[in-house]
């Protein structure tokens, strides 16, 4: 399994069931952590692009919206997210 960044700007008309619709689908990965607001880490078999795809095909990202999806090295560090986050990272990465 490849562990990713994702982060994302909403943009145009939207309300609070969209970033519900994201974070729902965001949650389908089969591991995942959101760290922050709009940053989560996804682990899955699927490459950044068949991500971002998969997100617009199901509706939850469009033309006006921005992503970027990253690869994760292994190597990193944190400061000032939450517990849980902060848990599921630890036991993920390794501080650089």
């Amino acid at each position: 399994m490849r562990y990713y960044v994702l982060s994302y700007d909403l943009r145009g008309e939207i309300g609070p069931q969209d970033y519900i619709r994201l974070a729902d689908a965001l949650r389908t990965a089969p591991d995942f952590c959101r760290a922050l607001w709009s940053f989560w880490v996804v682990g899955t078999e699927l490459a950044p692009a068949e991500i971002i795809n998969r997100l617009i095909s199901i509706g939850v990202i469009d033309g006006s919206d921005g992503i970027v999806v990253l690869e994760i090295t292994g190597r990193g560090d944190f400061f000032n997210v939450h517990p849980a986050a902060a848990d599921w990272l630890r036991s993920r990465i390794s501080s650089s």
